[in-house]
């Protein structure tokens, strides 16, 4: 059943509008981890490159939290018809098949390309998080190993070899 209301119709636009920043803001937030971890070497990202992410990461929960909030009133739209745990259940293109037959399917393009650049977004972000993770865990370990000193884990030589310390130089130190 089609809502067929012009409200509707601009609620599920000013939705698709803020799902758009969110894309924007993980693009950027990806393009500024990537900066961070070029050239870092073994040494991993540098406070500087912290520093960038952190408002990133703000603004990406400001728009994901205004993103939930414009769900619910869409989902208010429609409480006559849905109830209940359905509700949750509901995606945007359940969502946009109750607009004007006029807006539907250029509101359902519009999701396809916002949906795709996400998605995108996502698995570059988790690439670039599993890069930053990798590199700072090799440092800490080559570290560990070098000077010899920590918990009895797999630790690097200096020249880059993998050794397992010996447990009694857990405690000790060359510093």
């Amino acid at each position: 059943m089609r809502l067929q209301t012009e409200n509707y119709d601009a609620l599920l636009e000013s939705h698709l509008e803020l799902e758009e920043r969110i894309a924007d803001t993980l693009e950027t937030l990806n393009e500024a981890m990537a900066s961070m971890i070029d050239g870092t070497g073994v040494h991993g990202p540098s406070t500087d490159g912290l520093d960038r992410v952190a408002p990133l990461i703000e603004q990406l929960k400001e728009r994901s939290e205004l993103s939930r909030q414009s769900r619910e009133q869409l989902l208010d739209g429609l409480a006559d018809e849905v109830v209940g745990e359905q509700k949750r259940k509901i995606g945007l293109r359940q969502l946009i098949r109750h607009a004007s037959e006029t807006k539907a399917a250029q509101l359902d393009e519009r999701r396809k390309v916002v949906s795709d650049r996400i998605v995108e977004a996502r698995h570059s972000l988790t690439a670039t998080q599993a890069v930053i993770f990798y590199s700072m865990d090799f440092h800490r370990r080559y570290l560990m190993g070098v000077l010899q000193c920590g918990d009895d884990q797999q630790g690097y030589q200096a020249d880059g070899q993998s050794m397992k310390l010996p447990t009694e130089k857990i405690f000790g130190r060359n510093c």
